[in-house]
């Protein structure tokens, strides 16, 4: 299962990746990036964001913090591999489902906060 997104370098640069799950890790390409692999475990707080641009294109997207890096994966039913980190992050405790459904209906640009570490 690969699934391509986003790094961010900083708040104005990014890198596109692909996203791989094994042995209870996320790898990201590692030739491109500083950090290549995180575990649920790194993840300090967790959001989707939705854009107005669908539904022709991709218009929900993971957006995945740790200390050091940020993520964005898209949430894509085609994608093959993409509902696995629904089901991965769902594992969260505390996940709040009712941000996810409301931000899976939403049509406009927005961060719906699902989880954060506390």
């Amino acid at each position: 299962m690969e699934v391509i997104g986003l790094e961010f370098v900083n708040d104005w640069d990014y890198r596109v990746c692909s996203f791989d799950y094994k042995d209870g890790k996320i790898i990201f390409d590692k030739e491109t990036f500083k950090e290549n692999e995180i575990t649920i475990d790194d993840i300090i707080r967790l959001s989707v964001i939705t854009t107005e641009d669908g539904p022709w294109i991709e218009d929900t997207f993971w957006f995945v913090e740790t200390k050091s890096s940020k993520y964005v994966i898209p949430i894509d039913d085609v994608m093959p591999g993409s509902g696995f980190f629904l089901h991965l992050f769902q594992t969260l405790p505390g996940f709040n489902n009712d941000e996810f459904i409301k931000a899976m209906s939403s049509t406009d640009l927005a961060e719906f906060l699902v989880w954060e570490r506390k």
